[in-house]
């Protein structure tokens, strides 16, 4: 039997909300036969990684936003597991737009937000980037192959 395997992709695991679910997430993956890798921005000091199953990879790409993060990839020639469950929606808007226009790996895109994702979209500082990031958010959470979670 061919063990099933899952990346999460994360912008760090320190001590928040996401960061726990994140770790939650990725335990409960191992201990039911996943190979779990969770693919992290960068690492801090004050983190939940001591918390994480020995099973479980970690993959730092040492960059700071969702646009470098690509650029590694694709300099990497990272390889998806067949499952990505990302925890924000940036990193969401991201990865759906490399699986569909520069490497359509086709893996099947989990996005796995705030529980208020349209409060946390409108109270950022009015900016190009925040209309832009509304607008990218609205049409591809509508696209088909993403699927979204609030838990």
């Amino acid at each position: 039997m061919t063990q099933k395997s899952i990346d999460l992709f994360i912008d760090a695991i320190r001590k928040g909300g996401a960061e726990r679910v994140c770790v939650n997430y990725a335990n409960y993956l191992a201990d039911n036969n996943y190979r779990v890798r969770i693919v992290l921005f960068r690492e801090y000091e004050d983190s939940y990684i001591n918390l994480l199953d020995d099973r479980i990879e970690l993959v730092y790409l040492h960059c700071h936003n969702a646009s470098s993060m690509l650029k590694k990839i694709k300099a990497t020639n990272f390889v998806f597991a067949s499952t990505v469950i990302t925890f924000n929606h940036q990193i969401s808007i991201a990865l759906w737009f490399y699986d569909r226009f520069i490497d359509k790996t086709k893996f099947k895109l989990i996005a796995r937000n705030v529980n208020f994702l349209s409060r946390d979209l409108h109270i950022r500082k009015n900016s190009i980037k925040k209309f832009v990031t509304i607008l990218l958010t609205k049409l591809v959470y509508k696209k088909n192959r993403l699927f979204y979670c609030t838990m």
